[in-house]
């Protein structure tokens, strides 16, 4: 479940998501285009968009209900934790996700690619986080990367033991 600026909590219950507003009535329901249950907590961006991810698709549904686009995915490794395959939503309400189990992609509002980034060792262990100044931080079995808003590496560090 997430909650949005305009105070709707928006939940995921098989392949439709629901909203409802800060009394508790119902305000909309969509069925995911591609019938799929939704298999990561979805991202809430600052702009009110709802980013949900199948493991078919990721969808990208307006704060009234309305598609506003869904873009086709290849299916997730089962390697990879749940938490790892949902969608953060950035700064500027675009969002981010893993592509692959080494692959991140960053969307735009219009569902088009941004840019894409290979990570350089270890699958995700944990969720993508998205920095306030736009930047993705992930964290894998390696290290942890920070990707700045262009999809360019900011930093890299290395935990003792890694």
């Amino acid at each position: 479940m997430v909650v949005l600026a305009n105070g709707f909590s928006v939940y995921h219950w098989g392949g439709t998501l629901f909203a409802l507003d800060p009394a508790g009535a119902s305000k909309w329901k969509i069925a995911l285009p591609d019938g799929n249950p939704v298999i990561a907590r979805p991202a809430a961006a600052p702009n009110s968009t709802v980013y949900a991810r199948t493991r078919k698709t990721l969808v990208a549904i307006s704060h009234e209900g309305a598609l506003l686009f869904s873009t086709a995915l290849p299916e997730p490794p089962d390697t990879l934790p749940q938490s790892a395959l949902a969608p953060v939503a950035l700064a500027d309400s675009t969002v981010a996700f893993l592509l692959t189990q080494d692959t991140l992609r960053c969307l735009g509002l219009d569902g088009s690619q941004r840019w894409t980034f290979e990570l350089p060792a270890g699958e995700p262990d944990g969720p993508l986080v998205g920095a306030g100044d736009g930047r993705v931080i992930v964290s894998t079995k390696r290290g942890i990367y920070a990707i700045s808003s262009e999809g360019e590496l900011a930093w890299t560090h290395v935990p003792p033991g890694r």
